[in-house]
């Protein structure tokens, strides 16, 4: 079997912060590798003696090249990764390929990027479908609910709005919608 290396070029990082005791941050990065026929592409995290003092965590992107022949062309590949749990001192990652590397940061205040809740709709909410998280926090929820409806135990991932029309709650624009958490790996 081949060994991985790194692939070419970092295209894109996205973070999504679930919201859980403690939090986890789920971690997707689109790459470019050489050829055609690269598999399992993967996120290996850096193992620190001491906690990086800017908060930035160190991954490489891997891959594992083609064993037979390939397409000379530049092919786009995407790893992801679960941070279970996340460091208290993570204020983002930074991804490396063999050209280059990209920081993805957790947005400071009020928008942490995506989170990830999980808890119950409610009938609570006046202008938005509202949404209790199991630690008792009240959302209200805009876009897609997929059919799910009242008194169903649900996790939702979205960004936090910054101006809503819903009255009550902090507002999510959901981006995904399900009954379990998103598997990141």
């Amino acid at each position: 079997m081949a060994k991985k290396v790194k692939v070419y070029e970092i295209t894109a990082v996205r973070l999504s912060l679930y919201k859980s005791f403690p939090p986890a941050l789920a971690i997707e990065v689109d790459a470019l590798v050489t050829t055609s026929g690269y598999t399992d592409p993967e996120l290996v995290e850096y193992i620190y003696v001491h906690p990086p003092l800017d908060g930035i965590y160190d991954f490489d992107c891997n891959a594992t090249p083609p064993s037979g022949p390939s397409q000379d062309v530049l092919t786009p590949i995407t790893a992801k990764y679960l941070m279970d749990p996340m460091p208290n001192d993570l204020n983002g990652v930074k991804v490396h390929a063999s050209n280059n590397f990209m920081v993805a940061l957790l947005s400071a205040g009020k928008n942490p990027g995506t989170i990830c809740v999980k808890g119950k709709l409610t009938d609570e909410g006046v202008e938005c479908q509202a949404f209790r998280s199991v630690d008792g926090e009240l959302f209200t929820l805009i876009g897609n609910l997929n059919g799910f409806k009242n008194e169903d135990e649900i996790v939702v991932c979205g960004t936090i709005a910054d101006i809503s029309i819903c009255m009550q709650g902090t507002t999510i624009i959901v981006s995904w919608i399900g009954k379990e958490i998103p598997r990141a790996r």
